[in-house]
């Protein structure tokens, strides 16, 4: 299954940040993850995350200094209209 980018955070992930193993345990944490299968589609995009574990995932990412967190949020066309 294709995910659907605007629920992705790939973006923040691939930032290679020093400490991929806690992030990941706070986000399976917060989103009820047991598997790493449950983990890639959550990812990947392929299930919507509820409002609540949105913003626990931001904030998580936010806790390592990444603010652009989902795929498909648009910062790249805000950018553009900023300049």
């Amino acid at each position: 299954m294709k995910g659907n980018k605007k629920y992705s955070f790939e973006r923040a992930w691939e930032k290679r940040i020093a400490d991929t193993a806690a992030i990941k345990a706070k986000i399976m944490a917060v989103c009820n993850i047991t598997t790493d299968a449950s983990w890639r589609q959550r990812r990947r995009g392929e299930v919507i995350p509820r409002a609540d574990e949105k913003e626990a995932i931001e904030q998580i990412f936010a806790e390592y200094g990444i603010t652009a967190v989902w795929d498909g949020s648009g910062e790249e066309k805000l950018e553009l209209e900023t300049k």
